[in-house]
């Protein structure tokens, strides 16, 4: 089991999580995934929703964020860009002030990402916890060593998951999803991935042909206005030779998204 990381101050202790997965099926075989997954995503939400958005990969590890130059020559050279001007025209007293500016502005960036950090470790640790209590020994040894709960999640349901009934319920998850008018276009292409890695992990063989995947994209977003530019520019012939990271890359650069 993995060391337990700092004590959040915003979660409960473990203890009081265990009483929502009391009566949650075992995951003993592959005939108890449908309803042991739906219970413990129930038990879950319960608990706290965070568990199940890691667990399902909807919530990330937080990236270290990308932090403004300090040294005086970068800086220098940030201001002529940002002014339009050449870099021997910056004075002193500016580039002290940008420079103190970017110093502080890089320590507020790295605490709010050390906190976000702390508070997903800390989660991700108590859904690791929480899922191994309630699956029997032998999928127990799967996972053991496994420090991320969607690493454990995605190893069970190679080996759990694969009935047909089960093949159908991902495919029917990933093809609803959808661009909402509200939802964030990484957020969107983040959740079409998820499903669609848990869709090749039960299908047999695991493929689903790459325009199967374009076309799917597509049709994901039918219904947001924002998306004309992108729809108006798909199409299969552009697709032919493509990979999907070349079709989200063509996604984000015809943004932004708004309704």
């Amino acid at each position: 089991m993995p060391r337990q990381p700092p004590l959040s101050t915003a979660e409960r202790p473990l203890s009081d999580s265990f009483r929502h997965l009391s009566s949650i099926t075992k995951l003993r075989n592959e005939w108890d995934w449908i309803k042991w997954s739906r219970e413990l995503n129930d038990a879950f939400d319960l608990i706290n929703g965070n568990y199940w958005e890691i667990l399902n990969g909807d919530r990330c590890r937080p990236a270290e964020p990308e932090y403004a130059v300090t040294s005086a020559e970068e800086v220098q050279r940030f201001i002529a860009r940002r002014d339009k001007i050449v870099a021997k025209k910056v004075t002193q007293q500016e580039l002290t002030t940008v420079m103190q500016d970017h110093v502080q502005d890089n320590a507020r960036l790295r605490q709010r990402y050390e906190t976000a950090l702390e508070l997903w470790k800390d989660q991700n640790w108590r859904a690791l916890v929480l899922l191994r209590s309630t699956i029997a020994h032998e999928p127990q040894s799967r996972i053991n060593g496994m420090k991320n709960v969607r690493d454990a999640y995605l190893s069970l349901l190679a080996c759990y998951g694969t009935t047909w009934q089960n093949a159908v319920l991902k495919w029917s998850k990933w093809t609803a999803i959808s661009f909402e008018s509200d939802m964030d276009p990484k957020t969107f292409v983040l959740r079409f991935e998820n499903a669609l890695e848990e869709l090749l992990l039960v299908v047999d063989p695991p493929n689903v042909p790459p325009i199967v995947q374009f076309m799917q994209f597509v049709d994901a977003m039918r219904y947001h206005v924002g998306a004309h530019k992108f729809l108006a520019t798909a199409s299969v012939e552009r697709n032919v030779g493509s990979t999907m990271q070349d079709t989200y890359d063509h996604f984000y650069a015809c943004g932004p998204y708004k309704d």
